[in-house]
């Protein structure tokens, strides 16, 4: 009797003291028993993020503010970018360039980017505001082309649309390439008088 008493005794300590010390699940943000905690947090951060959206619906880009704005470094990188950013804060609340290349590169067939830009924007992209940013463009005089087709191009992952724009400087073939899951735009200006391209 006694020793089933002591193995008794014994097993509710030892279960006791492994209660009290085992990690409540989502004490601390940063450390989670289980990926589920983990997977919670992101979930209810997501949902902070969509009450806190702002006007019109759009939410907010998070990763916007953790990149460095770069400058044009070309004259014609500086045309389009003057035509262009108005469209992109307008439309998204802010938008920066975070990369950029000035140096030719062939491509298919012999069509030639001239150059191109990235940007990041501050409202996040999705299906519906890549077909409203269409819209947008060609209310600010950028001509659709056959280059790509005169309408969008829209998946769930990515959005594709070309025109043709004319600034005081020059005539540009454009083609936008929109990335909703790494939420970037690619912008590529490519050499005229392509088979792909015609002016309109």
């Amino acid at each position: 009797m006694k020793t089933r008493l002591l193995i008794f005794l014994i097993l509710f300590v030892t279960l006791n003291a492994i209660g009290c010390s085992q990690k409540k699940e989502g004490d601390e943000p940063t450390k989670y028993v289980s990926q589920e905690g983990l997977e919670r947090l992101t979930q209810q951060a997501a949902q902070k993020t969509q009450k806190a959206a702002a006007s019109g619906g759009l939410i907010e880009n998070l990763k916007f503010s953790s990149f460095r704005e770069i400058n044009p470094a070309s004259d014609a990188l500086k045309n389009l970018d003057a035509a262009i950013r108005p469209v992109l804060v307008q439309q998204f609340g802010g938008a920066k360039i975070i990369e950029q290349n000035n140096k030719s590169v062939s491509e298919s067939e012999g069509d030639l980017t001239l150059n191109s830009m990235t940007y990041v924007v501050k409202g996040a992209m999705n299906e519906k505001n890549a077909e409203q940013l269409h819209g947008a463009l060609k209310a600010a005089n950028f001509k659709p082309s056959i280059r790509l087709g005169t309408k969008p191009t829209i998946t769930r992952n990515w959005a594709m649309m070309s025109f043709n724009k004319r600034t005081a400087g020059a005539t540009y073939s454009i083609v936008f390439q929109i990335d909703f899951k790494k939420q970037t735009i690619i912008l590529k200006n490519y050499q005229l008088g392509s088979k792909y391209d015609r002016m309109m």
